[in-house]
């Protein structure tokens, strides 16, 4: 299988675009051998924040091989989004993907009745808000433009997301991306800032000048009424109890929560369709390079049951 162990690669010596400078969308050949039978038209992978290209690419190699004929989107979280900048300036970060999502789904429907088949795959709080907020843009624009196609998201992976609004993981989290390698200095500078900015996003939620992301993202990606998500969605959290950015207890309430709201809109066997997979002793997004085996085969059987569903 896939070599994670190989030479730091970038994402455009895998074949990537640079559509922006945080959006990345792969072609396949038009002469690539499938590897699956049912394999997704599109994936669209949300990263964590702080993500360097070069751990990204260890996910991107084994997509590369499992599923070898369909498109990856690239979404690398922004911060600016994450942390500060309103909703309605966000348009313009995440337009690129709008379009490249657009044509890819436009591509894939041609003569074909049944609609293209969209795998998501979220890493972390800032993943999901990543995913939440590139839904809601697409969804405002195949509304206001019928050429735009209905984006329908097939099945969805949750990895280390989504966490329970708390200041001290946040803390622990910004710290993670300020200073990956902590010193005495770098804790001297980063921790006041840290604490500054979960300090100041808090205020701006609690005074309703804008919602907090972590909090936004909570809501949305339970809600089987919102852009993301459809009643049929077959979606896996991928967790750890040993993660100190995002607690396990916080996950499987998630969980919990998301199959409530899918039996209130009349859903039935919802728990079916939740699953969650803890694995133990692993580390925030770390868990596909403990057992990348047993990883990847979450993944397959995710996707499998998404085609059931459809």
């Amino acid at each position: 299988m896939a070599n994670t162990t190989a030479r730091a690669v970038s994402l455009q010596s895998l074949g990537f675009r640079h559509l922006s400078e945080t959006i990345h969308l792969y072609t396949p050949p038009a002469n690539v051998v499938t590897t699956e039978a049912s394999s997704p038209s599109l994936i669209i992978i949300c990263t964590w924040a702080f993500a360097q290209e070069k751990y990204i690419a260890k996910y991107l190699l084994w997509y590369l091989q499992i599923y070898s004929s369909s498109q990856i989107l690239v979404l690398q979280s922004n911060t600016a989004n994450l942390i500060w900048r309103p909703n309605a300036w966000q348009s313009s970060v995440f337009e690129p993907a709008v379009v490249a999502v657009k044509d890819c789904l436009s591509s894939s429907t041609g003569d074909n009745e049944s609609p293209p088949k969209v795998l998501l795959h979220l890493f972390s709080n800032s993943g999901g808000y990543s995913a939440v907020q590139f839904a809601e843009f697409y969804s405002a624009r195949s509304t206001s433009d019928p050429t735009y196609p209905t984006l329908l998201i097939s099945a969805l992976i949750l990895d280390s997301s989504p966490g329970a609004p708390n200041g001290q993981r946040a803390v622990k989290a910004l710290m993670a991306g300020i200073a990956p390698k902590p010193s005495a200095i770098t804790r001297f500078i980063g921790l006041p800032l840290a604490h500054l900015i979960v300090g100041v996003t808090g205020l701006l939620g609690a005074t309703g000048i804008s919602q907090p992301a972590i909090d936004k993202s909570w809501q949305l990606l339970k809600d089987p009424k919102a852009p993301l998500l459809k009643e049929s969605i077959s979606r896996t959290y991928i967790f750890s109890d040993t993660d100190e950015m995002v607690d396990a207890k916080d996950i499987k309430l998630h969980a919990r929560l998301s199959i409530q709201a899918l039996e209130e809109v009349g859903v039935k066997n919802a728990s079916e369709k939740v699953r969650c997979e803890e694995l133990l002793g692993t580390s925030h997004v770390n868990h596909m390079l403990s057992n990348p085996e047993q990883y990847w085969e979450i993944v397959k059987e995710t996707w499998a049951a998404s085609s059931a569903n459809l």
